[in-house]
């Protein structure tokens, strides 16, 4: 694999690309017709070559200052957001659980106080139990296993931007059937109603699909024995970047609920603290 000359320091043992005639840009053959092979956050706009068209690939460096973490290690992120939503969904859940005028009211066919928080907390629950064996799995160089635990994280976070905008959804989702959770809570459906909420589109949730989906011949830029397995450190970067954008909804979300939905301290200190400080 070759190296940028721009501090990327990358533990890579094959080609993924060759250099352009900008030496801190990477460079991937990609058919007319074919998607893109990586979310679309991590290409810049594609120029052509007498041979073949090419889709320029930023250096890392370039690509944490696209999404926003140019100042931090997005390991350090990945690993301090991984354990507070681990600690915010056990708050989350005792909270809703214990609290709230949904069990007075005979709101809740669950004996919840308050349906609404523990919808909340199911979803972080989740996310923080995605972020931790992504972590896990991005530590022992399982890149494929991480992406398709990524592209489940990027659907939490869909969900959690609907409930940050709109807190009852949280309450339907938790007392969705099955039918209703194919057709109102599935990702696009999700990714619909929330307007993108800033994203690369839906086509960020469906690059992710490509590589870290069902199995598909992409599957390869991801796999140790290929030329085009791609470096682990753009991983580590992008599960970064999605981590981020959901704790911050996230943040969001609780204080919409207020009481008895709320962050443990300590975790929200250890994450504004590996934010703030440069890597």
């Amino acid at each position: 694999m070759s190296l940028c000359p721009s501090g990327f320091e990358a533990r890579i043992s094959k080609g993924l690309a060759r250099y352009c005639s900008k030496p801190s840009l990477l460079v991937l053959p990609v058919s007319h017709h074919q998607p893109p092979l990586l979310p679309r956050s991590w290409y810049i706009p594609a120029a052509s070559t007498q041979n073949h068209k090419v889709t320029a690939v930023p250096a890392y460096a370039e690509v944490m200052a696209s999404n926003g973490n140019s100042a931090t290690d997005p390991q350090a992120v990945c690993r301090a957001i991984a354990i507070a939503l681990v600690e915010t969904g056990r708050l989350l859940v005792t909270g809703g659980m214990l609290f709230g005028g949904d069990r007075v009211a005979q709101r809740t066919k669950w004996g919840y106080g308050d349906e609404r928080t523990v919808g909340l907390a199911v979803a972080t629950e989740v996310a923080g139990d995605l972020a931790s064996s992504a972590v896990d799995l991005l530590d022992s160089e399982h890149a494929y296993s991480a992406a398709a635990l990524l592209r489940q994280i990027v659907e939490v976070e869909y969900l959690v931007w609907l409930f940050t905008h709109d807190e009852e959804e949280a309450r339907r989702w938790l007392n969705a059937d099955d039918d209703e959770l194919r057709r109102i809570f599935g990702p696009s459906d999700v990714h619909r109603r929330s307007a993108g909420f800033g994203t690369g589109g839906y086509g960020e949730y469906k690059a992710h699909c490509g590589l870290g989906g069902h199995p598909s011949p992409k599957s390869r830029h991801l796999l140790p024995n290929h030329s085009s397995a791609i470096p682990a450190e753009w991983l580590w970067n992008d599960l970064s970047h999605h981590l981020t954008r959901l704790w911050r909804s996230l943040g969001d979300a609780v204080t919409k609920l207020g009481f008895p939905a709320q962050l443990p301290e300590d975790a929200v200190s250890s994450v504004d603290a590996v934010l703030a400080h440069p890597a």
